[in-house]
């Protein structure tokens, strides 16, 4: 996992961070600073947020939490515009369908509290559905778990856990990869028509 040719960060920082909780603490300090200059939503543009490490991923959303909790409670009954940004503050983020996968099976309320928190869109890069395709690319390389027959069983899986936490997802395929044929794109096009409920 992690070795797509897209996300080249997450092979540095995703795999062992001795500094846990370094990561989502430095994320959490730019957004408030970020609100503090008067933003009411952030996209964060990681090819994969907090590189994808989970632990981060949930300190992350126990610091906004708790600093929404905080501020709003120690502002209790009067008007404030940065309190109002925070209680309202969304933010976008990027994930890889394998990652969804394994946050499905590490925490399965980790998306749900994305959402909670202000995660409310989720970039997801697919490239292709063709698995030949992806192979080029390193996308999906690891076999990430025997009931999927195929990547596009993996990413259409991976969205309908999005669904479920009500996170919207946007997307990209690329055509004239290497290893696309005519038959490749048709077979994306097509899938990608199924993938849209």
């Amino acid at each position: 996992p992690n070795r797509c040719n897209f996300c080249s960060e997450a092979k540095s920082i995703s795999f062992h961070n001795p500094n846990v909780g370094k990561l989502a603490d430095k994320a959490l300090r730019r957004t408030l600073e970020t609100i503090s200059l008067g933003a009411e939503a952030i996209f964060f543009d990681d090819s994969i947020f907090l590189g994808g490490n989970i632990s981060e991923i949930e300190i992350f959303c126990d610091l906004l939490e708790k600093e929404k909790y905080n501020t709003l409670t120690k502002i209790e009954g009067e008007y404030n515009s940065k309190a109002e940004r925070l209680r309202n503050f969304e933010f976008a983020f990027q994930l890889t369908a394998d990652k969804v996968l394994d946050i499905e099976k590490d925490n399965i309320n980790l998306l749900a509290r994305l959402k909670n928190v202000g995660g409310s869109y989720m970039y997801m890069g697919i490239e292709s559905l063709s698995d030949n395709v992806l192979k080029y690319l390193h996308k999906y390389a690891s076999s990430h778990d025997s009931k999927f027959k195929s990547c596009e069983e993996r990413i259409e899986h991976a969205l309908d856990l999005c669904k479920k936490a009500r996170i919207k997802v946007g997307s990209s395929i690329l055509f004239g990869l290497p290893g696309e044929t005519e038959e490749s794109i048709e077979y994306t096009i097509n899938g990608v028509e199924r993938l849209i409920k």
